[in-house]
């Protein structure tokens, strides 16, 4: 029996990368405006919430990969779903590398299936224009007694890229709550997305959504701790 065709066999049902690419640039006209000040907030990698917020707004989550491609008739792929689950603050983007983290959600599907979700977000190193998503203007003071220079040496700051950190989800969706195993499985396929490996990635996301087949449940033996 194909595993691909029945649901009590499959031990996962889909493997899903949420991504944070960039929304496309906002005309010169309809950029946010900061101040020099909060710019060298940004610049500096300091933890302000206000600018951080901003910089995360330009980062719009969504599924950029799944598999398998098509949906089962009896359970479709939730795209919206996935992602709001996945990442439910949004593309929260961090000033400084931070470790992965993991966490888990379930939802029913239309067909009254629970799916049990297992999400692991990394953080990725990204170079971003500032410049062509705000505009920023200097600040200088207004006392005319204090002699002001036509040019800070930081107003170069806003035409250089700045480092920042953003998010990515990898997910394993199932109908069986093995929550550990799933947990275990994607910190080693991340583990081996940072190093040679003999096979390609997709390779082993195939083997666990249709290859390993799910055992059965023991309603005696708890599948996640409580």
């Amino acid at each position: 029996m194909s595993l691909e065709r029945n649901r009590g066999n499959r031990l996962c049902e889909y493997f899903a990368i949420v991504s944070c690419p960039l929304a496309t640039p906002p005309s010169p006209d309809e950029r946010t405006i900061i101040t020099l000040q909060d710019e060298i907030h940004t610049s500096h990698s300091q933890d302000t919430n206000a600018t951080l917020e901003m910089v995360s707004d330009i980062f719009k989550p969504k599924v950029t990969a799944r598999y398998p491609l098509t949906d089962y008739p009896e359970n479709a792929f939730s795209k919206e779903g996935v992602t709001t689950f996945s990442m439910p603050r949004g593309s929260e983007v961090k000033s400084r590398y931070s470790l992965p983290k993991i966490h888990h959600f379930v939802t029913t599907s239309e067909a009254g299936l629970r799916n049990y979700g297992t999400v692991m977000v990394v953080f990725e190193e990204t170079s971003l224009p500032i410049s062509s998503y705000f505009t920023f203007t200097p600040t200088h003071p207004t006392d005319s007694s204090v002699e002001t220079s036509s040019h800070s040496p930081d107003d170069s700051l806003s035409d250089s890229p700045i480092t920042v950190f953003v998010p990515k989800a990898l997910v394993l969706l199932s109908l069986t709550p093995f929550l550990p195993t799933f947990r275990s499985y994607l910190s080693q396929l991340y583990r081996l997305s940072t190093t040679p490996t003999p096979l390609p990635l997709e390779r082993y996301i195939r083997n666990i959504t249709l290859e390993v087949p799910s055992p059965p449940m023991d309603p005696t033996i708890p599948a996640f701790p409580a």
